[in-house]
């Protein structure tokens, strides 16, 4: 349905209606009655078979309008142009602002849904970067490279000295 609500063809009943109440009340209000509609049965296609005079121009279809063309455009021509360009330029500004905003308000969202999971990864590798400097401490210290293995080389030295 458009956006007036009623579907053309409700539209075009109800202007039929509309003209044929219009012609009736014409036909009534003629001053000579029935011997008037007897009268005028050989007269043209456009009165109905009456003498009553021709429908108004409002029950008539108007004679088709013939477009002008301006050959020069006027300052308001251009001021017209204009508001449509920017009244077009504005609509879609709206429209990638809200795009925007509806993007960010999601990433938003996302975030604080992940912030808990977020969190647990971060301490386990802390963790894990934790045991990994404790393991090459204990190799450092234990190890026959490590501290102690110095510390024997130095005992060794000295007890051959």
């Amino acid at each position: 349905r458009p956006p007036g609500g009623r579907a053309p063809e409700e539209e075009k009943a109800k202007r039929r209606r509309r003209r044929a109440a219009k012609v009736e009340a014409e036909g009534e209000g003629g001053d000579g009655g029935p011997a008037e509609e007897g009268a005028g049965a050989g007269a043209g296609a456009g009165d109905g078979g009456d003498n009553n005079p021709p429908p108004s121009s409002s029950t008539i279809n108007p004679p088709p309008v013939v477009p002008f063309e301006s050959k020069t455009d006027a300052h308001w021509d251009y001021v017209l142009k204009e508001m449509m360009w920017l009244g077009a330029d504005f609509q879609s500004e709206r429209k990638s602002h809200l795009s925007a905003a509806t993007r960010t308000a999601a990433a938003v969202r996302q975030f604080h849904r992940t912030k808990e999971s977020r969190r647990n990864r971060e301490l386990a590798d802390f963790e894990v970067k934790r045991r990994r400097l404790a393991g090459r401490m204990a190799r450092e210290v234990v190890g026959g490279r490590g501290w102690w293995g110095k510390i024997d080389r130095v005992v060794g030295h000295k007890r051959r000295v």
